[in-house]
């Protein structure tokens, strides 16, 4: 058995170690300090967060009886007196039951003080008591009080101190934001003007903008809300797991998988989970350890939040003009394709009436162009015919004269033969001639000629039958006729030894009048058609190509629509992120100014309301959307007096309530061109108002723009614009006091202003009236002989110019100096 190192413990229970004088005390709470500034808060916070880790150290160091702070010792310590006991109770029980990781021995589990109250009365009911038992049952009792003390008493200071220093963080380092306010204004986190230059056009990057992924400029704000809520939060429970611990160990018992993680790997180190008791304390001090570690990240935190903040500003800064491009760029692309459209839409609406125009004329010229084709298809049948028969003569032609052509060399080959022949019978009559004359040298005479003759005819006819004609034609010289092979006589003639064909009949009229209907099918007609059909298909095709051309209008108006209305969006879109943008640094401004602000923190020392705080702001939003009116105080006797003097004189003042109005005084004055400004505003939001309704909020409007409005101000305005007997029966009716010596002028401190810069201009000295611009000048040059017509005996001395309808000009600037004002 180890020696027993908390030997302090078991002399006294009720001794103080020298503890109490050290401990955080109570009595100096940190949250009664009030800093005046976030410096102070820092160092007040950190001076208490020391001091109570310090005394977090003291307190370790006094339970565990050494500056080792050896907590591994003390539960093996206590373990060894938990486990005696435990066998002793087991042994007196006999019930069987062997050791755990979880459990002692009979199954014991020590978690809380009841249950190990019960195993030292089973240990004392046991017959044997020997000394180490009785020395163990008073280690555990002496232990189970001390951690009851340290956990219930010593730690309750400590606990005490980290709540208030917590409240005092809470208190003085916030966010100033309230996330239900709008805890989203989130805008396209741009690359830096080096990362996008891979974009190959506008287009892409405008598309990587608009898919990209985003940034919440609102992120700083409830990161730092969060982190607050959540430190808050786990502070809160950490602190009460503690001293709830403490209870449950006293009453109900403490479950080992309650305890933090530390705890629990110093249970398994030790095997005490079944002791969990032993455990309490170092698990409240790792838990206060965190509590410490959180409150320094708070500080850490807080410390820099406003150089967060300011680098959300100037990355909003930096962001801001990019956007404003973009947005540029877009609204010029969206200007461009409206321009586009428009320009179609004019384009489309000429082609549509063109269209309209010819409508009629579309179906004429179809109308055309099927006739046209119906002609022609006619016409190139009527052709094709014509060149058919054509052909048919031609061929029987050329059959003809190649049959001509045949016969003609026949007739040649039979003159020849012919020729031939008579040359033979010519060359044998001259041999025969020849001969018979050498016969007849020889013979005797016989009677000239008739001897050879007869010996001629025998010889040359040799026709048995002395057919003597048939032999004389034959020698002759003139044959008759004689027919020919192949050929039916009669069909040719043989003159003078010449053979001649006779041809049958051609009709060559016919083949004549063929080739000019053709020549006019083909050369005239047929092209004349297709003109036409040409002619016909050229204005469909005109019609067609606007039809076309319009329907591309219409796409491309459609595009230049679709592109139009994707444009608008983009700008929208930008426009929807600048005003995110200038929202989010407006808010970050106004926090960043309060957390600035050493007033803040001595406002929150003083428990004052903060002046502007987003939930404040909603309120009031909903509130005037809502239309409720926030309760005001009720009114003094002087004001409801001025209420019924404004009323009396809105009745009573007729067409004079512009001069009044010009002639009361303001606080903090008020220029000519600021007054008539406000006039116009008012008559435009009342413009379906009567007279006396536009009167009364007139003068309603200078009781607001002056802070210390009374019905003496009246009265005096209306002696100075000459309404002196309205102004007697004002201060009868509502007894304004009136001294007799100001009875006949009395003025206020802007009306002697006035008067005296117009008694400077009544004496003509220009040299105390501040210099005037060149525009101011020709202003007056117009405008001063317009007002030198108007003024008339019955009006008062002095005039001043109030109204549009008085200049009788419309649209000059009215910021005119003194010499605007002219006297009669």
């Amino acid at each position: 058995m180890p020696t027993n190192p908390y030997e302090h413990m078991e002399d006294n229970e009720d001794e103080d170690y020298g503890f109490e004088s050290t401990i955080f005390k109570p009595s100096t709470p940190i949250i009664s300090i009030q800093p005046q500034n976030s410096a102070n808060v820092y160092e007040a916070a950190h001076t208490a967060i020391t001091k109570l880790e310090a005394d977090l150290d003291t307190l370790e160091e006094a339970f565990y009886g050494t500056s080792d702070k050896k907590a591994e010792s003390f539960i093996l310590y206590g373990m060894d007196h938990v486990r005696r006991l435990a066998l002793v109770a087991l042994s007196q029980l006999s019930n069987g039951i062997r050791e755990s990781n979880e459990q002692l021995d009979g199954g014991f589990v020590l978690d809380s003080s009841s249950k190990i109250e019960s195993l030292c009365y089973e240990v004392t009911g046991a017959r044997k008591r020997e000394p180490h038992v009785a020395d163990s049952l008073i280690a555990v009792r002496k232990l189970k009080q001390h951690i009851r003390r340290f956990m219930i008493h010593r730690l309750r200071p400590i606990l005490d101190g980290y709540a208030e220093t917590k409240a005092f963080v809470e208190k003085y380092c916030q966010s100033f934001w309230d996330m239900s306010y709008k805890g989203q204004l989130r805008v396209p986190a741009l690359a830096e003007p080096g990362e996008d230059s891979d974009a190959s056009s506008e287009a892409v990057r405008m598309d990587m903008i608009e898919k990209g992924r985003e940034r919440n400029l609102l992120d700083v704000l409830n990161d730092y809300e969060r982190f607050r809520a959540e430190s808050v939060e786990d502070i809160d429970k950490s602190l009460s797991d503690i001293r709830e611990k403490a209870i449950e160990f006293c009453q109900d018992g403490v479950r080992y998988q309650e305890l933090c993680m530390s705890a629990q790997n110093l249970g398994d180190k030790t095997r005490s989970q079944a002791a969990p008791f032993l455990l309490l304390f170092p698990h409240a001090i790792d838990v206060l350890q965190k509590v410490s570690e959180k409150l320094w990240n708070w500080l850490d935190t807080d410390k820099h939040y406003v150089g967060q903040l300011v680098r959300e500003l100037n990355y909003i800064q930096h962001q801001r003009p990019r956007f404003i491009q973009y947005e540029r760029h877009a609204f010029d692309r969206a200007g461009h394709w409206e321009f586009e459209q428009s320009r179609l839409t004019t384009e489309l609406a000429k082609l549509s009436a063109l269209l309209a125009q010819n409508w009629g004329r579309r179906q004429q010229f179809q109308t055309e162009y099927e006739l046209a084709e119906q002609e022609l298809k006619e016409l190139q049948s009527e052709a094709h015919e014509s060149q058919r028969i054509l052909a048919e003569l031609l061929y029987q032609y050329h059959n003809e004269r190649a049959r001509q052509t045949k016969e003609r060399e026949a007739m040649k080959r039979e003159r020849a033969r012919y020729h031939w022949q008579l040359v033979k019978t010519r060359i044998k009559t001259r041999l025969l001639v020849k001969q018979f004359k050498a016969e007849r040298s020889d013979r005797r005479y016989i009677g000239p000629g008739e001897w050879s003759v007869k010996k001629h005819r025998t010889k040359v006819s040799g026709d048995p039958n002395g057919n003597h004609v048939k032999a004389l034609e034959y020698v002759g010289y003139n044959h008759g006729p004689r027919s020919t092979k192949g050929h039916p006589t009669g069909s040719k003639r043989i003159i003078m030894g010449t053979l001649k064909l006779e041809a049958p009949a051609f009709d060559q009229h016919e083949l004549r009048k063929m080739k000019e209907q053709v020549d006019e099918l083909l050369r005239v007609r047929i092209p004349a058609t297709e003109h036409k059909m040409q002619e016909a298909e050229k204005r469909i095709r005109w019609i067609l190509q606007k039809d076309a051309k319009m329907r591309q209008l219409k796409e491309q108006r459609e595009k230049c629509s679709i592109q139009y209305d994707l444009e608008s969006k983009r700008v929208k879109y930008f426009e929807r992120m600048l005003e995110r943008m200038d929202e989010a640094a407006a808010i970050i401004q106004r926090i960043r100014g309060l957390k600035s602000n050493p007033m803040t923190v001595q406002k929150l020392a003083r428990d004052v309301e903060l002046e502007w705080l987003p939930e404040k702001s909603k309120a009031s939003r909903e509130n005037s959307s809502s239309g409720k009116q926030l309760q005001q105080a009720p009114l003094t006797q002087e004001e409801r007096k001025l209420t019924a003097v404004i009323r009396f004189v809105a009745n009573n003042i007729g067409q004079d309530w512009r001069k009044l109005f010009y002639a009361l005084p303001f606080e903090p004055a008020r220029g000519l061109v600021e007054l008539e400004e406000s006039l116009v505003r008012l008559e435009r939001r009342m413009a379906r108002a009567d007279q006396v309704t536009l009167r009364i909020a007139a003068l309603t409007l200078w009781r607001q723009l002056n802070f210390a409005a009374k019905p003496q101000m009246l009265y005096d305005a209306l002696y100075f614009i000459k309404r002196k007997q309205l102004a007697k029966l004002v201060a009868e009716k509502y007894h304004l006091p009136v001294s007799s010596k100001k009875e006949a002028v009395v003025v206020t401190t802007r009306t002697q202003h006035l008067t005296n810069k117009l008694s400077n201009l009544e004496s003509g000295s220009k040299q105390e009236s501040p210099p005037t611009s060149a525009m101011t000048r020709a202003i007056q040059r117009y405008i001063l002989p317009l007002h030198e017509e108007q003024h008339t005996e019955d009006s008062s001395s002095y005039k001043l110019i109030t109204s549009p309808e008085d200049k009788k000009w419309f649209g000059l600037p009215t910021a005119l100096t003194q010499e605007a004002y002219k006297q009669k």
